[in-house]
């Protein structure tokens, strides 16, 4: 019987443990402008992230990222608000090309999220749990998901062009 008690308990601990812990890195598609995406005039294209809220201000607004060029070397801290009375998030500048956003989500921590930036046109991904784009459809299959089924973004497969 003493053994029996053992045993059940090393297979409670174990099927604790393995709920608490995340099982490898989250692998996520290449985010890019959504499908219908009109472009500006201009060089650069545009980046806006919808961070997870920042709870530590006092005001409501969302937590600042980090943008990094795919070849390493250039790193570009964000500060993420439009303006100080303001909780929209910033838009950003950026050469076309593909960078990595190293960003907090609201459910699932710090996330390092590959966008894709066109010329003209912009990026939006969305991490606060609030936002979503105003055209996805539950089952659009061009849609990049988190885990529990959130909308990101666009997945660059989605651009066509």
């Amino acid at each position: 019987m003493r053994v029996m008690n053992y045993l059940v308990l090393a297979g409670v601990v174990v099927s604790l443990s393995a709920c608490a812990f995340r099982h490898g890195p989250l692998v996520l598609r290449t985010i890019g402008p959504a499908p219908l995406e009109v472009p500006v005039p201009g060089t650069d294209g545009y980046l806006v992230v919808y961070s997870a809220w920042d709870v530590n201000s006092n005001f409501d607004r969302h937590t600042s990222y980090i943008v990094a060029s795919d070849d390493g070397k250039q790193d570009q801290p964000i500060q993420n608000q439009a303006n100080i009375f303001d909780q929209r998030p910033a838009q950003v500048g950026l050469p076309p090309g593909t960078y990595r956003v190293i960003v907090s989500s609201e459910n699932f921590g710090r996330l390092s999220v590959p966008v894709l930036i066109r010329k003209g046109e912009t990026t939006v991904v969305y991490l606060d749990s609030n936002t979503q784009p105003a055209a996805a459809k539950s089952g659009d299959t061009n849609l990049v998901r988190l885990p529990d089924g959130s909308v990101m973004g666009w997945a660059t497969n989605a651009i066509g062009r």
